[in-house]
């Protein structure tokens, strides 16, 4: 598995810490989302995550996400398409919407997860519904997409089962890509 850290950058919000989350993952500092209501994790805490990109994501290895065994590939796939969108709207959005978005993910695998908001950006509603009509736009980005689902028992504080993580690498460089493309 890759060996996931997780280091401070918690936000308070009305369902408690929210994302984005600062990680380290194989010594590389990241941002993250967790997609899972249920488990919680702590301020330095390190586990082991086993990772799989959404792309790799298929009917033999599903299950080994945390929700896989909750619902068929073709369902899970979709739940977490929308968690990927929802996940990469961080990037773009201000930090009141944050509480909003990230409550959307959770919802998107737990409906009875509570609604923050009453309408706009700053709702769950409008980002699970954002979530609903534009998950299959994820498709394109689902190589950059890395589920990061945590290995019971290697956690290194007592609290139960970390948290699965989404995370959303980076797109290459232009001018890397179009330095590539000179030399070919």
């Amino acid at each position: 598995g890759t060996t996931v850290s997780i280091s401070t950058n918690f936000n308070t919000f009305p369902n408690g810490s929210t994302a984005p989350y600062t990680v380290t993952i194989n010594g590389i500092t990241t941002i993250a989302v967790c997609d899972d209501y249920f488990d919680d994790i702590t301020t330095n805490e390190t586990w082991t995550a086993d990772l799989l990109t959404l792309n790799d994501l298929n009917s033999s290895n599903y299950t080994d996400t945390r929700f896989g065994d909750d619902y068929s590939f073709s369902t899970a796939t979709k739940l977490y398409e929308k968690a990927a969108y929802l996940t990469i709207q961080f990037a773009s959005s201000p930090v009141a919407d944050y509480a909003a978005i990230q409550t959307a993910v959770w919802q998107v695998f737990d409906s009875n997860v509570h609604s923050v908001g009453y309408s706009g950006p700053t709702s769950s509603a409008y980002w699970t519904n954002l979530a609903n009509q534009n998950y299959s736009s994820i498709v394109g980005n689902a190589s950059r997409v890395e589920i990061l689902t945590p290995v019971a028992g290697t956690q290194t504080s007592g609290h139960g089962l970390p948290q699965e993580l989404i995370v959303i690498t980076p797109e290459p460089k232009t001018d890397v890509l179009f330095g590539a493309g000179i030399i070919l």
